[in-house]
């Protein structure tokens, strides 16, 4: 586990980020595969925060990219951000092949705890099926990720 504290200018450029993604996608009109048409960013602003902290934490650039279907939020990193300290790391049969690392965040501190990762092959186990999520997915508990000590170089 690692905690990255984020400044006001930090949090703030993640949010912009997150807004030029969402204008972006409404504009060469991409569909949300879950949900359909865009029209909440929160969402995205929390995921943005959670790609920032990682990209922080491993001192790589992130910013705005035009959207690519095929590319990873940070470096060959994908990050999945909760706002729930307990949360777990979701992730579907379709998700791309990479390391995948669970972001938490810590409001009253404005910090980003990375609680740790898991290939996706990792978390695709029969056990660990969620079918009764919202939308049904593989769902690892904090106890069952690598330690961020880890974390296998992939930039």
């Amino acid at each position: 586990m690692s905690t990255v504290y984020l400044s006001p200018t930090e949090i703030n450029y993640a949010y912009a980020v997150a807004e030029l993604r969402h204008e972006n996608a409404k504009s060469n009109q991409h569909q949300d595969r879950f949900k359909g048409e865009f029209k909440n960013t929160l969402p995205d602003k929390i995921g943005a925060l959670g790609e920032f902290a990682l990209a922080k934490h491993l001192n790589v650039y992130w910013g705005y990219e035009p959207y690519n279907p095929k590319a990873n939020d940070v470096g060959r990193y994908e990050v999945r951000t909760t706002p729930r300290p307990d949360g777990c790391l979701l992730t579907r049969d379709f998700d791309k092949p990479a390391i995948y690392v669970l972001a938490t965040l810590d409001k009253e501190n404005k910090a980003v705890v990375l609680r740790g990762w898991n290939t996706l092959y990792e978390t695709m186990q029969v056990d660990r099926w969620a079918p009764y999520m919202p939308l049904p997915c593989f769902k690892t508990a904090q106890t069952l990720l690598h330690a961020m000590s880890t974390l296998p170089k992939a930039i």
